[in-house]
């Protein structure tokens, strides 16, 4: 005869193999549900209680994701009922800050472009396959995106 620890043991062991997989579907999957522009720029790290973390690499794709983020969770809920996802967190992976200039720790944009191996957010006219089909918001990142190129050019 069993003891009743053994019976629990095999039927969380078999759970958790259950969750795990599933777990591992929703991360195989994240290019097909946000395309291959955001997917190259943000990755799947866990998913807590229907929250699913995801980690992007620069604040300017964190905006890009929250633009389509109800989509997204339509999208994963469909997919996953049995996860009863309720939304996004979206983070920055965590990096020591630069120390005080003459500490040897210093780093440049170029540096960290160079190191990350990564572009920055997306420009404008580079989003277009990414952009809100809303005429409205489409329309208004453009002209948000030309006063920020101006900007820069003042300084």
């Amino acid at each position: 005869m069993r003891r009743a620890g053994d019976i629990l043991r095999v039927f969380l062991d078999r759970h958790t193999a259950d969750q795990a997989e599933l777990y591992h579907t929703v991360f195989s999957a994240w290019e097909q549900i946000v395309g291959e522009r955001i997917a190259a720029h943000s990755e799947v790290k866990d998913i807590d209680n229907g929250i699913v973390l995801v980690q992007v690499d620069h604040p300017g794709w964190i905006q890009m994701i929250q633009l389509r983020q109800t989509q997204f969770v339509q999208s994963l809920r469909r997919r996953y009922p049995d996860l009863n996802i309720r939304g996004l967190r979206l983070q920055l992976p965590w990096k020591a800050h630069p120390a005080a200039p003459g500490t040897g720790r210093e780093t440049s944009a170029a540096d960290e472009k160079a190191q990350s191996g990564r572009d920055g957010p997306p420009r404008p006219a580079e989003a277009a396959a990414d952009a809100p089909a809303d005429p409205l918001i489409r329309g208004a990142l453009d002209r948000l995106g030309k006063a920020i190129e101006e900007r820069a050019e003042d300084l």
